[in-house]
């Protein structure tokens, strides 16, 4: 299964249209497909603390940073880029591995993920240019 990327100043990411819920992260497009806050990944946090999910919002699924930026928590990472990150080469898409589930136990395809030593969940597969 391959995921485009969106490159941001900080991370890599792959946003999809699933349910945002309370502490996801998420990119606000307009309608034109152009990213606000000049992608910066934002965390809901609910209407009670003044955030309102509207169309433009997509929920970030899994990313990688850059530039010394935090990880997001909560969210998939992508594995490791094997190559320093340059404007001029940087993967446009993202090919998972996946797994069907489907003859055992009837379910969909799905990523296939690891566990890091420090605990995260990690994408498994491999960045196209």
């Amino acid at each position: 299964m391959t995921h485009k990327l969106i490159h941001t100043p900080n991370y890599l990411l792959v946003v999809d249209d699933s349910e945002i819920k309370e502490r996801d992260y998420c990119l606000m497009f307009d309608d034109f497909g152009n990213l606000f806050l000049g992608g910066l990944p934002g965390q809901y946090l609910g209407e009670k603390n003044g955030h309102h999910l509207n169309k433009g919002l997509k929920k970030v699924i899994v990313h990688f940073p850059i530039n010394d930026s935090p990880i997001l928590e909560g969210v998939d990472l992508l594995p490791p880029l094997e190559q320093s990150l340059s404007q001029t080469n940087m993967p446009v898409a993202f090919e998972c591995d996946v797994k069907s589930y489907e003859q055992e136990y009837r379910m969909p395809i799905r990523e296939v993920r690891i566990t890091t030593h420090e605990g995260h969940t990690q994408w498994v597969g491999k960045y196209i240019y």
